[in-house]
Parts: structure tokens; C-alpha cells; sequence
């Protein structure tokens, strides 16, 4: 008998999750993507199910789709914010090779060996369809403050002032000669120095020049 082969792939699928915030309710997409090692570990089966060809693109579609079922499933609470939606949900992947194996032993005798969650993102257009809420819920909530108040001119210039005050800069999002999105320095990924000739808005867009294609934001370099 040969040796057992082992690789390593990847498995690219979305799914969604409810997001509420006050009047605006919809299903976010999340885009994912899985690293994963698979063995044989049953060659007879293995070879009479396959002939001898690994069926990678199998596995790939099992596991993608299986973790759609699992994050869809388990986490059912809605949330209100981007970052909460973005957390990578590793908790889910010891459940999610489980039920994989349990398909994939049975059905070619392959296994995979262990996962992890390369990706882990709410869709751009997703992130800007929130970001112009949350834009227009703000100056919403601006307007009706100074309305109400005994002396509207002055009250405008207090709110807005300390307003803008309480909000820092957010910062850019650079991307990567290898893809990889970052905030820091230097790319986790490859180990690239910061640069900005490809770059996110904080409106979710993604751009090149100088000032954002969607909401004309500058670009401030970090």
C-alpha cells in the first residue's frame, strides 16, 4: 500500500446574519474562506469511490457548505454592529470538521485533519448600506437635539463641536500586494511594510487615488 497523501486546500462560500438597528433590518452577508489538511485515511474505499483521483473540489464544496449550515445556524442573534458581525467564529470549526468527516469518511474515505477561518467579512456593499445609516441616524439624532433646544443657533455649534470631538479619525483600511487587509504596520500575512496604493474607506469603498470614489473622503496616511 502507498503511502497516505496529504494536502492542504481551501473553501470559499458566504452566509448571513440578521443585523437590526432601530428602523433598518436586514440580512448581512458574510463572505468567508476556510483553510483546511485532509488525509486518507481508508485507501481501498478511498480508491473504489474515486479512482484514484482526490476529489478535491468535493471536499471543497462539503466543507464550505457545511459551514454555511453551521454559522447560519448558530449564530442566529441579530446583531447592530460591523465588528461584532466580523468576528471570526472559530468556536464553530471542531462542530463543523465533525459533521464534514462523518460525510467524507464514509464517502471516500478522507478526513480532514484541521481548519481554520483564513476569512472572515461583511460584504462591501453590506458595510456601506450600514455606514450611510448610521451616517444619517447621527445627523438625525444632531438635528433633533438642536431643534429642541431653547436656543437652537447656540446649541448647534455646542453639539456639533463636542460631537465631532467625541469621534476620532477612523482609520483606513490598506490592502496588501498579497491581499491580505490590515490596520497595522507591517502585513501579518507577508510581512510588508504600510502602504496606501490600494486602500478602504471607512464607508466600505475600496480605491486607489488620493480621495474615496463613493464619499470624496481624503486619504489620511497613518
Amino acid at each position: 500500500m502507498r503511502s497516505e497523501p496529504r494536502g492542504k486546500s481551501t473553501a470559499r462560500e458566504f452566509a448571513y446574519r440578521n443585523y437590526v438597528d432601530g428602523e433598518l433590518d436586514m440580512d448581512i452577508q458574510m463572505n468567508y474562506l476556510i483553510e483546511f489538511s485532509w488525509e486518507i485515511v481508508d485507501e481501498d474505499l478511498y480508491v473504489r469511490m474515486t479512482g484514484d483521483n482526490f476529489p478535491i473540489s468535493m471536499v471543497k464544496d462539503t466543507v464550505g457548505l457545511q459551514a454555511k449550515m453551521d454559522i447560519t445556524r448558530k449564530l442566529k442573534e441579530p446583531v447592530n454592529s460591523i465588528p461584532e458581525a466580523e468576528i471570526p467564529p472559530k468556536e464553530l470549526l471542531p462542530g463543523i470538521i465533525e459533521e464534514v468527516n462523518a460525510e467524507l469518511l464514509n464517502r471516500c474515505g478522507v478526513k480532514i485533519t484541521d481548519a481554520r477561518f483564513a476569512e472572515f467579512d461583511v460584504s462591501e456593499r453590506d458595510k456601506m448600506v450600514i455606514h450611510r445609516f448610521e451616517k444619517m441616524k447621527e445627523k438625525t439624532e444632531l438635528y433633533s437635539a438642536i431643534a429642541k433646544a431653547e436656543i437652537p443657533a447656540a446649541a448647534a455649534g455646542i453639539i456639533q463641536n463636542s460631537f465631532l470631538a467625541a469621534k476620532p479619525e477612523e482609520k483606513v483600511l490598506w490592502i496588501c500586494k498579497c491581499g491580505n487587509v490590515n490596520r497595522t504596520s507591517f502585513c501579518p500575512e507577508c510581512g510588508a511594510p504600510k502602504s496606501f496604493e490600494n486602500w478602504i474607506c471607512t464607508c466600505g469603498t475600496k480605491n486607489k487615488g488620493k480621495f474615496c470614489t463613493e464619499c470624496g473622503k481624503k486619504l489620511v496616511e497613518y
